[in-house]
């Protein structure tokens, strides 16, 4: 089956960075955005799990609203703290699979630009470049 296996907690950089990179052509800018909504729809599922983990320990008036902190939008209680970042660490470590089957060759045409980039990139650009390449290539072998 044609598709990446990314942790949750490279989502972010990888879209970025893919993003940052500029493109040569509509083809290849194409599977660009393409696989920029496909992550992007792993983001979103990744932000809804976040916010399951606050609202379940958040703490309400007495009117079931939420009581905001300061810029956050949740309160919580200092004994639940530990907990609140032990489901987080976990949530960031669970693995986020795009699936991109009918979309393979658009995929392909913009991992093969990645692959060639010859244009300076930073660092953390080239971390969520890796990461990607790497989650592609394992798929290729696996389908072998």
């Amino acid at each position: 089956m044609k598709q990446l296996t990314l942790k949750n907690k490279s989502l972010a950089n990888i879209h970025n960075a893919v993003y940052n990179i500029p493109t040569s052509n509509q083809k290849i800018n194409r599977g660009k955005f393409k696989l920029l909504d496909l992550i992007l729809k792993k983001i979103k599922e990744w932000e809804a799990d976040r916010e399951a983990i606050f609202q379940e320990f958040g703490k309400k008036d007495d009117e079931g609203n939420y009581i905001p902190n300061g810029n956050d939008k949740y309160t919580f209680d200092n004994k639940d703290t530990k907990e609140i970042n032990r489901q987080l660490d976990e949530l960031l470590e669970e693995e986020a699979t795009i699936v991109y089957g009918e979309y393979a060759n658009r995929i392909k045409d913009i991992m093969d630009y990645l692959e060639n980039y010859e244009g300076q990139i930073d660092g953390q650009t080239g971390q969520g470049l890796y990461e990607l390449l790497e989650a592609y290539d394992a798929n290729i072998e696996e389908e072998k």
